[in-house]
Order: C-alpha cells, then sequence, then structure tokens
C-alpha cells in the first residue's frame, strides 16, 4: 500500500473547507493601504541602504525581508532604550521582530549572525544577551558585581563595568524561538516565565521586579529589549495557531513578523568566497551613535564588615549607575497628523471586521512605527522626527503587515492543511497494520488529534472513502468498519461469528 496521502485527499479537504462560509466578522485577508496614505519611499538612508546591500550579499539564502529587519535590530539594539519620544506617554525605541521561515531551504541564522557580529565588531557585546532560561536572563540584566570582582583582572573589572552602564538594556537574537516558547504555555516549563516577563519589558517600565535564588528581589531599572526572534513555521505553530491565546494577551501583537513573500522561492546562490570582513562605515556609524547617546557612569563600592581579628571583609558591592540623559525625538506637527490618520485607518480596518487573532497587532502598528522612524531620526542625530522618517517608516511597516497576514494564513490554513494530511496518513498507517478496524477503533488510537471529538473524526473517515483510500461497510449496532482493502471488509456471517478480530 502506498501510505502517503494521494493528492485528491488534499483537494477533497479544500473542497470541504471553501465549502464552509467564512463570516464577514473573521476574515483575515490583506487590505491594501488607501493612496491617499500612501507616501513615496525615501532610500535615502545610509545605513539601512548599506547594511542591506551587505547582508544580502554575505547571506543571499535568507529572506529578502530579513535583511532590512536585521539592520533595524542593530539600530534598535545600539539605540538601547537611550532613545525616546512622547506619543501619549513616553516610549523607547526598541523593537520585537519575529523571522519566520521554512527550515533549511531560507538561512535565518547567517542574517542573524551578521547583526551579531557587527555589534560585536562596534565596541556593543555588552548588549547582547545568548541564549537564557527566564531566570539567567534576568540575572544578566541586574545592576550587580561579582564577589571576587577585587581580585579580578584590570580588564574583566572594566568588561564589569561597561555591562553596568547598560545593565537591563539589552539586545537577544532567539534562535529556534518558536521551538522553546511553546513552553511558555506549561506553568512547570523553565521558560513559562518569559510569557510575562517579554510582556512586561516591551513597553519599557522604570523597573521590574523579580525574586532570584542568589540575591532575593532585585528589580531590573529601566529594562529595553531589542528583540530578534527565529523560527520555523513548523515552531511556530505551537504557539502562534489560529485562536492561540499568545495572539489574544499581546504578546504576538509586539512582534513585527517577517517572512518569505507569497511570489519569493528559495534561491541557490552561492555564498561568496573568502572572509567576510565588515564594512568600516557600519562598524564606525555605530559607534559614533552609541557615543552620541552618551554613557551612564557607574561606580562601584565595596561594603565590608570588620572581623574578630581586626580585618575587613567585603560583603558586598554597591553599585551607583548614574544615566545620561535621555535622547529626546520630539514629532512634527505634520509627523503627528500622519500618525493620527494611520493609526484611525487601523482601527477602523479592525471595526470592519478584522479577525479577532490579529486585532491586537493592528491596534499597535502606528505605535510601533513611530518607533522606527523616531530611531532613524536619532541615528543621524535629528532631535525632531520630521515626514522623511515617517514616510519610511511607515513603508517598512506596511511591508511588515503583509507579512503578518501571509505569516498568520501559512499558520491557520496552511499549517491546518498540513497537519489534516499528516493525521491523514498516521490514519492510513494504522487501518494497513490492523487489516480492519471500527470507527470506535481509531478514535481511541487517535483520541489526541480531534479535540472536538467523534464528529471531526467521521468526517475525516469519510473524506478517506470518498477519496477512494479507505473502504467501509456497516455492521450490526451501527458499527462502521475500514479497511484499505475490501477484501479485508468483514461479511455479514463472519459478523456474526467474530472473526476477522473484530
Amino acid at each position: 500500500m502506498n501510505t502517503t496521502p494521494h493528492a485528491k485527499i488534499t483537494e477533497l479537504h479544500a473542497k470541504r473547507a471553501q465549502s464552509v462560509p467564512r463570516s464577514q466578522a473573521e476574515h483575515s485577508d490583506f487590505v491594501e493601504l488607501p493612496a491617499e496614505l500612501q507616501y513615496k519611499e525615501p532610500h535615502d538612508f545610509t545605513f539601512m541602504r548599506s547594511y542591506v546591500e551587505f547582508s544580502s550579499r554575505w547571506s543571499p539564502r535568507s529572506p529578502a525581508a530579513s535583511h532590512e529587519a536585521a539592520a533595524l535590530h542593530v539600530l534598535s539594539a545600539a539605540a538601547a532604550g537611550r532613545v525616546v519620544f512622547d506619543y501619549g506617554s513616553r516610549h523607547r525605541t526598541s523593537l520585537y521582530q519575529f523571522l519566520v521561515a521554512p527550515s533549511t531551504l531560507y538561512a535565518k541564522t547567517s542574517v542573524a549572525t551578521i547583526a551579531a557580529d557587527l555589534l560585536k565588531e562596534a565596541g556593543l557585546q555588552r548588549l547582547v544577551i545568548g541564549r537564557a532560561t527566564p531566570q539567567s536572563f534576568y540575572d544578566q540584566c541586574l545592576e550587580k558585581v561579582p564577589q571576587d570582582y577585587q581580585t579580578l583582572p584590570r580588564q574583566e573589572q572594566q568588561d564589569i563595568q561597561e555591562r553596568l552602564s547598560n545593565a537591563a538594556q539589552r539586545a537577544w537574537c532567539a534562535d529556534e524561538f518558536g521551538a522553546w516558547a511553546a513552553g511558555m504555555q506549561r506553568e512547570n516549563s523553565p521558560y513559562y516565565e518569559f510569557r510575562s516577563l517579554l510582556l512586561e519589558i516591551y513597553d519599557s517600565p522604570e523597573r521590574v521586579d523579580r525574586g532570584t535564588r542568589s540575591y532575593g528581589t532585585l528589580p531590573l531599572r529601566r529594562p529595553t529589549l531589542s528583540l530578534f526572534a527565529l523560527s520555523t513555521y513548523a515552531d511556530v505553530h505551537k504557539i502562534a495557531g489560529a485562536g492561540s491565546p499568545f495572539w489574544r494577551d499581546g504578546l504576538l501583537a509586539r512582534f513585527d513578523w517577517i517572512t518569505t513573500a507569497d511570489e519569493e522561492q528559495h534561491n541557490n546562490t552561492p555564498f561568496p568566497r573568502g572572509r567576510r570582513e565588515l564594512p568600516t562605515d557600519l562598524v564606525e556609524t555605530l559607534r559614533r551613535y552609541d557615543a552620541m547617546l552618551g554613557r551612564a557612569t557607574v561606580r562601584i563600592d565595596p561594603v565590608t564588615e570588620s572581623l574578630k581579628n581586626g580585618k575587613d571583609k567585603v560583603v558586598r558591592f554597591d553599585v551607583d549607575v548614574r544615566r545620561q540623559a535621555a535622547y529626546v525625538v520630539e514629532l512634527s506637527d505634520d509627523v503627528y497628523v500622519a500618525v493620527e490618520r494611520y493609526d484611525n485607518w487601523l482601527r477602523d480596518t479592525i471595526a470592519a471586521g478584522l479577525v479577532e487573532d490579529l486585532r491586537p497587532s493592528y491596534g499597535r502598528m502606528a505605535e510601533r512605527t513611530l518607533r522606527i522612524a523616531c530611531l532613524l531620526a536619532s541615528h543621524e542625530s535629528r532631535t525632531v522626527c520630521q515626514m522623511r522618517a515617517w514616510q519610511k517608516a511607515q513603508a517598512i511597516m506596511e511591508r511588515r503587515r503583509q507579512c503578518l497576514h501571509w505569516t498568520y494564513e501559512r499558520l491557520t490554513d496552511t499549517a491546518l492543511a498540513a497537519e489534516k494530511v499528516s493525521r491523514t496518513d498516521a490514519i492510513l498507517r494504522y487501518v494497513a497494520s490492523e487489516r480492519c478496524v471500527t470507527a470506535r477503533d481509531i478514535q481511541h488510537k487517535f483520541r489526541r488529534r480531534y479535540p472536538t471529538g467523534m464528529v471531526e473524526l467521521q468526517r475525516e473517515l469519510d473524506t478517506l472513502v470518498e477519496a477512494g483510500e479507505l473502504r467501509s461497510v456497516s455492521g450490526k449496532r451501527n458499527r462502521v468498519f475500514y479497511a484499505v482493502d475490501a477484501s479485508q471488509l468483514p461479511t455479514l456471517d463472519s459478523q456474526n461469528e467474530g472473526t476477522n478480530g473484530v
């Protein structure tokens, strides 16, 4: 038997799905931005252009949109919570971005590695956090020094002081984010606390308090996070399927989504030969940006207690961080009007019947666009966000909005179709191995795959029979028997005699 479901099964699934009317209140179709709200996109932002050109050359097999996202990740990381703007309340320019693409065919890690290498080369390694549990993540962001601080080499002491100047302002490239993020759904998982932590940090509060095993309850002061998450569709489906609470509680709504375009095909462009050398202009412009935004001053004072032998023992170190003034970017009058127009249109789109999962994302897009616009303005040493920066940021956000719809469609319609094919394959294998089974046998075997129970399973079995992949016969007491080969089905006599092992 060919255990792989035939194409006609998939076609039957698709036809049945199309026959089910979709409520106008549950549409997820992408709606173009009206012409009166569109602007010509400026392309003279030197850092963005140079970075995308370099990244595209050295990671040619990555999704086209990922290079622009990586450039923004670098700028957001370098800003380290020091750039602020006022829109209703005070906001910072930290960004959460989620790159999702099929495994193997599209390079995700390589495009993120370029960003990480650039931050390191520009002297911004102090901002980078590696793979971490919620506890270790929190621990790395605390204003604390090790107990043996005074015995460390001078360079290590300087590195600690560097980190303390931006202790809770961090950048994180989270590879395989979807795989372990599923743990955020389970209370007994070490990753469970990340859900609330990521929600809290996104809006950059003055402080976040958490208990630690080693130091008791200590605060993160003015935490910000530039997060670049990477995942495959197979993994992210675990947390971002239709109706997932991660859409509704606002966690996924805080991300800008990046994926492959519908018409985008993988390419086999080879990686360039030779050693990759980061462009000097990219490195230097980040160094100047970091210097312009200023650095906090750090003082570390040992606290001692007297011992009986008359000597003093260091019991802890007090850390005093005096922060630099925030780099404030004001909104020009025409930018403020443009933000309101864009936000009103997004809200009207929600009211017109946008699918509920996507409503929180739309509700935050105008503010996230401002984060990008003010970030771009600050990198050019501007203290006023003019229309040029807004036009660039809105064009970027519109590409992200399209990616959101592509991603959601693939995570729902396409992912569900793939799941149905997988379940179909499993059923066919099971029936073939058992030769002949009842619907109740199949339900018992696959009850975890059919949350709605027998009704959903029966539709699946009807589809397989209609496609000719299964044969069926009705017996006594309304029992239905299924087999791959009709010769394996019981006759009425064999049912009476209890043969065929049924």
